[in-house]
């Protein structure tokens, strides 16, 4: 990201994005919806990128490659449009709350949007990229997961009683595909 400063999180209501004296006002669909924003390198706001369905959606990492791409991950629940701009790009939730990855260009630029399915699937505070462009995605989940974010199948079922957590490690690929 050349330096620079990168936030993601949630925000409820009208919010001004923007910490100087200019205004960068966002409103939320919805109870809780995705926020990032970008700062240069001496912390001088430079936008804001939001979007979000009609409850709960947060934005809890973000990280950028070596080519400037933002990736933002978090987790929503119901129906959401992953495309911040004109565009579309709906994914649904199959379980309680899903976790979601979201690649953007060095503008904000919405590119793409993975999702997974499954009950209970939880995502950690940390995303990375590699010097190839590879993205990196730690996370838990109970239950039975479809981690496969396309038409296929890879379903993981948690070791252990009713209420197990088991950890996870998914490498995407730059063009969005998972290995």
């Amino acid at each position: 990201g050349s330096g620079n400063i990168y936030v993601t999180g949630g925000f409820v209501g009208s919010v001004d994005f923007d910490p100087g004296p200019g205004i960068e006002k966002h409103i939320s669909n919805g109870m809780v919806d995705i926020f990032f924003s970008k700062f240069d390198t001496n912390g001088a706001f430079i936008w804001a990128q939001t979007w979000g369905g009609i409850h709960d959606d947060c934005g809890v990492a973000i990280d950028a490659d070596n080519s400037g791409n933002i990736y933002v991950m978090g987790d929503f629940i119901y129906s959401v449009d992953f495309d911040p701009g004109p565009g579309e790009d709906w994914h649904i939730s199959g379980g309680s709350r899903d976790i979601f990855l979201s690649k953007f260009d060095s503008n904000g630029n919405f590119i793409w949007a993975r999702t997974w399915e499954g009950d209970c699937l939880g995502s950690d505070s940390q995303i990375t990229t590699d010097n190839t462009g590879n993205i990196f995605v730690p996370g838990y989940y109970r239950y039975t997961v479809d981690f496969d974010p396309g038409p296929e199948e890879d379903l993981h079922t948690a070791n252990g009683a009713n209420d197990a957590i088991d950890s996870f490690l998914i490498k995407f690929l730059p063009n969005g595909y998972w290995e």
